[in-house]
């Protein structure tokens, strides 16, 4: 038969499932953010609680521990200045601060000359 296209959601969360990602809970608690006991706690993290109904219906009464934290992690309210809601906010800010401080020739893992540091400040601030 025809196909008559690709899920991509779908399919990100299976790729998260077979690539054992941590459940959305778990995921909250690795980064130290404050992590939903119930799906009440959890509307107060989502951009509404009629999200955290809307979950709780396509997941069923199990336990809020067994939510898959891609889909749930783009529901939730948005960090002020950002496009994305804590849980990626950290992910993201935890991956580049490991790449820079993984790379020897970042610009601030160098013992650069006071002019050549003085060339970098703006840069500087537009990365922080």
């Amino acid at each position: 038969g025809e196909v008559a296209g690709f899920d991509l959601a779908a399919s990100n969360i299976q790729r998260g499932r077979d690539h054992a990602l941590p459940s959305y809970t778990a995921a909250r608690k690795n980064f130290r953010l404050l992590v939903p006991r119930n799906f009440y706690e959890l509307g107060q993290v989502l951009q509404s609680p009629q999200d955290a109904r809307d979950v709780e219906k396509c997941y069923g009464r199990r336990s809020i521990h067994n939510l898959d934290a891609w889909p749930i992690a783009l529901m939730e309210k948005k960090v002020p200045g950002s496009m994305v809601g804590p849980l990626f906010f950290s992910a993201i800010r935890d991956q580049f601060t490991r790449l820079r401080d993984g790379d020897r020739f970042h610009y601030l893992n160098l013992d650069f000359p006071c002019a050549v540091k003085s060339k970098y400040r703006r840069l500087k601030r537009v990365m922080e």
